[in-house]
């Protein structure tokens, strides 16, 4: 038996192919063309894949843009601008989130509002940008994550305000005591051995302790850099053990050299905070 040979078949479609253009007629061929067509489709299949698959590597579809150089530039230039702003606000929102975190659990009952500045005059007080609309009320009390803010003092519609820790008016009980790092790499406090003290609003950011005799605050090596925590039986139960401040100077009382006079400034400004945490649920 004669083997068949690829040119033999190539040869014989194209015969075909030119008796069907040329030597038949129309109406014969309109026919038998879809069976004519079947015979080149192992040929004609691949090479249109391997034609669109070059096609699409190297030359692909020409957009046509009728913007001229300059306007793409600027474009360009606009979109970066856009990325680096977006990037920025996003930064700033993971940075305000991780801060609101290290208020633990109580984060969960607090509603955050934006401060619209602090007060001006002798109080030491900030304005908040929310009001009774909004749920907040006076007496709530106010947080940030460095510790405890005050308490909501005046609400209304157009705003609140809240009473600053520091304010002169402001009395509060704490505890003395130092945060220290477990074994397990967790931070607690430690309570000094000293009694619950009055911590009073000094102004000029600052609070004062100034009922410890010198013998109790020597005796419980109370010094710079320890902390007074909240201690105070009007205040919720989840919110005792919230940071006043830090120690930074103790020193006699100059109208009574036999009792101390303990300074204790917030972790920050609470003037300068941008962002509160109202306590407006209960549990």
């Amino acid at each position: 038996m004669s083997q068949l040979r690829f040119q033999h078949v190539f040869v014989g479609l194209m015969a075909i192919s030119a008796l069907s253009a040329f030597a038949l007629p129309a109406r014969l061929t309109g026919r038998s063309h879809p069976q004519i067509s079947m015979l080149f489709a192992p040929v004609a299949i691949p090479s249109a894949k391997i034609a669109g698959f070059f096609f699409r590597r190297l030359g692909g579809e020409q957009v046509q843009d009728s913007r001229d150089l300059e306007t793409i530039r600027s474009e360009n230039r606009q979109l970066k601008s856009d990325a680096i702003s977006l990037q920025e606000q996003l930064n700033e929102l993971m940075q305000r989130n991780a801060e609101r975190e290290k208020l633990g659990l109580v984060r969960n009952l607090c509603t955050p509002v934006a401060v619209v500045g602090a007060d001006s005059g002798t109080r030491e007080s900030l304005s908040l940008r929310s009001s009774t609309l909004e749920g907040i009320t006076e007496g709530l009390f106010v947080l940030y994550p460095g510790g405890v803010v005050g308490q909501v003092e005046q609400a209304g519609v157009a705003g609140a305000q809240v009473r600053l820790v520091t304010d002169p008016g402001s009395r509060l009980r704490g505890s003395f005591g130092k945060f220290q790092r477990r074994a397990d790499n967790q931070i607690e406090f430690r309570k000094l051995n000293a009694p619950t003290a009055l911590v009073e609003g000094a102004g000029d950011g600052a609070m004062i302790v100034r009922g410890l005799p010198m013998e109790d605050v020597r005796s419980a090596q109370i010094a710079p850099n320890d902390w007074v925590i909240l201690n105070e039986p009007d205040w919720p139960l989840n919110l005792q053990g919230q940071p006043l401040g830090k120690v930074v100077k103790i020193s006699p009382r100059p109208d009574a050299p036999l009792y101390a006079q303990i300074r204790i400034e917030p972790q920050e400004n609470l003037s300068r905070l941008r962002e509160v945490m109202v306590v407006t649920k209960d549990r």
